[in-house]
């Protein structure tokens, strides 16, 4: 009788997970606000136009925020959502699309905050702009920082001597790009928010959840319909 010995030989191999940081710009399309808006509303000059992704015409008639004449403060803001992780802001500003532009004047000195409220007081600095009066109207300011608010500021002093800078505070926003991380938490944000959190949104230092889908509660949104009924068999099965 012939038969066939089989030999089976385990091989173990190791498999590596490589966790790839995706910045994604999160301040697309998202709530903003301006501190003094242009008073005519016929004319498209709202502060959403600096999160809508269009700056393609970054003139008198385009794609760009546009405040009121006339202050001494400027002050722009977008709510991001939720506190997130910030990496990099781009800022495109006002040029009549010329090279650079006549508005430099205008950009110069800003100061651009992060802050968890609507306070740029009770936020963090991220850059101010010392260039002198010839800042780039192509801005890219690397900010590492956790927040929910960035707020682009800018002020005159009616008492200034100073050429370089234009009369009245603006903000005369083009485009504000905001890259970090959504949908995760901790450094590099390498761990997914808790799967009921409401939108996938959660806290960027501890992974809670800012809100939980219908039907969960808690900082994670673990305590659901199940939990509910195991507790409620376990205080049946105590009091028998």
């Amino acid at each position: 009788m012939c038969g066939k010995l089989m030999l089976g030989i385990t091989v173990p191999v190791l498999f590596s997970v490589i966790h790839v940081c995706a910045l994604e710009n999160l301040a697309f399309n998202k709530p903003t606000w301006q501190k003094h808006p242009w008073s005519d509303p016929k004319r498209d000059f709202g502060s959403e136009n600096a999160v809508d992704g269009f700056y393609s015409d970054r003139g008198i008639k385009g794609q760009c925020t546009i405040n009121a004449d006339g202050f001494y403060t400027a002050e722009w803001r977008v709510n991001l959502g939720s506190v997130v992780s910030i990496k990099y802001i781009n800022i495109y500003y006002r040029t009549d699309n010329l090279n650079p532009g006549p508005y430099v004047n205008r950009m110069a000195g800003f100061y651009l905050y992060v802050s968890n409220t609507t306070s740029k007081d009770q936020g963090s600095l991220c850059y101010k702009d010392q260039s002198g009066g010839t800042p780039s109207v192509n801005q890219n300011i690397s900010c590492s920082i956790y927040g929910r608010y960035v707020i682009y500021y800018n002020e005159r002093n009616r008492n200034s001597s100073l050429s370089y800078l234009s009369t009245y505070a603006h903000n005369e926003l083009c485009e504000v790009e905001v890259y970090g991380y959504h949908g995760s938490y901790g450094d590099c944000c390498m761990y997914p928010c808790p799967q009921n959190c409401l939108n996938g949104e959660c806290d960027a230092y501890t992974g809670h959840c800012r809100s939980c889908i219908s039907g969960y509660s808690g900082q994670l949104c673990t305590n659901g319909l199940f939990y509910f009924l195991h507790l409620t068999t376990i205080s049946c099965y105590v009091r028998s």
